[in-house]
């Protein structure tokens, strides 16, 4: 690999005797990850995959895996795993997430991070993940529908409106900002060829603006995590130290010691605490962490008023043809989901929602439509809650029938009429319709994968 000039002196000056030992890192394969999902639990999963995982030490549902195409395995499909960078995750382990936490993650395309998040929290959290770019926070969205969350909205705003909408709302932040991607370059060689010393610039001022709005979202007591994937100390330790200099309210923290024999201490005096991952350290790629906590006596900000215009709920017409759906088909009870009626259909979501809903994108789980007095179920309901229909189909993820379903192709099956689940090695992966001993497929169209 070809690395521009001046960062060579950079990484020299950064890492002095270390340097031959990164350089020679740069040489080598980049090390492959993948997450387990609340679908699939992190054993039974490495029980159904072709290829061998092995644990990632710092994270409970993270392995290391060395495979071609991991994401045509019917299980990725399924939203059984997410296939991430072992450094990646590694910010997300920096402290030990509550269940019923309320989380930000306002910069979360393609959605690695937020998919940790959502699953640690657990369904009584809530998990807002935010994404500027209107093309990324598309990708965002599918991805969190297909990893079967209830628990998210995805939304579609810059961090000032965020800050104003959600003040001192979250007892977590992270900010995973867009940087120059230094620790990128084995893995995308455009990265390096995007570097310049410009580029470090512009993303350290696009950084400092994103990190004072990701605080003023921290409630008091809560945390605000930073990181990147990048070098640089003007977007690091420098960007932390600017940070606390100007928000006294905020004190540097210490990570997780499981990090601590995989990362190396921040590189500047006042942000020693912050954590470095280099792929010579440990396998992965390149990760910035810093983990900040807000002062209890700061004071929580009142929330912006409610848009009750994002939160109409069914009619009473409307919330018996649900109802009634429910009944036939699944187990969960009815009034057992609280349901809001959006232009695209209906919703639910598993936590208490914030107060305003301005820009959202996605909000819980699609459940379904209702069209001439009949309720059609939605894709993600299938995904989020496929385990509670009374029909389900279970397939073998290496059987023909799978491949045969993942592209659109009706089954033959015998069983009672009605609407089922189909599970993929137990994983619920989409729905389908038994008429007379033949399931009509209803995996969306452009999810469906060619037949080989």
């Amino acid at each position: 690999m070809t690395l521009p000039p001046s960062f060579v002196t950079r990484m020299q000056r950064l890492l002095k005797e270390e340097y031959a030992a990164y350089d020679k890192a740069l040489s080598e394969p980049p090390v492959k990850g993948l997450i387990s999902s609340v679908k699939m639990p992190a054993d039974e999963l490495a029980a159904h995959l072709p290829f061998a995982l092995e644990r990632v030490p710092y994270h409970p549902n993270g392995f290391y895996f060395d495979a071609p195409n991991p994401g045509r395995h019917p299980l990725h499909h399924a939203g059984a795993f997410y296939v991430q960078d072992p450094s990646a995750m590694a910010a997300v382990c920096a402290l030990p997430i509550q269940k019923s936490w309320r989380v930000l993650d306002c910069c979360a395309a393609p959605g690695g991070k937020s998919i940790q998040l959502a699953t640690q929290i657990g369904p009584e959290g809530l998990l807002v993940s935010n994404e500027i770019d209107r093309g990324r926070v598309r990708i965002l969205a599918a991805n969190i529908e297909r990893m079967g969350l209830a628990n998210v909205i995805v939304t579609n705003q810059d961090t000032d409106a965020l800050s104003r909408q959600y003040p001192a709302f979250f007892d977590l932040v992270l900010a995973d900002a867009p940087c120059s991607g230094e620790g990128m370059f084995r893995k995308y060689k455009e990265a390096a060829e995007d570097w310049s010393e410009g580029k470090i610039a512009g993303c350290a001022n696009m950084q400092q603006n994103i990190l004072h709005n990701a605080g003023a979202c921290v409630a008091p007591g809560g945390y605000l995590l930073y990181s990147t994937c990048t070098f640089s100390v003007e977007e690091n330790e420098s960007m932390i130290e600017a940070f606390l200099e100007s928000h006294p309210q905020f004190t540097l923290r210490p990570v997780c010691e499981a990090l601590l024999p995989f990362t190396k201490p921040g590189v500047t005096e006042k942000a020693t605490l912050a954590r470095r991952f280099y792929p010579h350290q440990a396998p992965g790629e390149g990760q910035f962490i810093a983990l900040m906590q807000k002062s209890a006596d700061s004071g929580r900000a009142e929330q912006a008023p409610a848009d009750k215009n994002r939160l109409q709920q069914p009619s009473k017409e409307e919330q018996h043809l649900i109802d009634q759906f429910l009944s036939q088909n699944t187990t969960i009870k009815p009034n057992a989901l609280t349901i809001i009626a959006t232009p695209d259909g209906f919703r639910t979501l598993s936590s208490t929602p914030p107060a305003s809903l301005h820009g959202v994108i996605a909000y819980g789980v699609n459940i379904g439509r209702i069209q001439k007095g009949v309720f059609h179920p939605h894709h993600q309901f299938f995904s989020a809650f496929g385990r509670f229909f009374n029909q389900q189909v279970n397939l073998a993820a290496d059987s023909p029938e799978t491949a045969l379903y993942l592209a659109g192709h009706t089954l033959p099956s015998e069983g009672p009429n009605g609407w089922c689940c189909l599970l993929i090695d137990g994983c619920p992966a989409g729905g389908g319709k038994r008429v007379n001993g033949v399931i009509k497929n209803h995996y969306p169209k452009g999810l469906r994968q060619p037949l080989s």
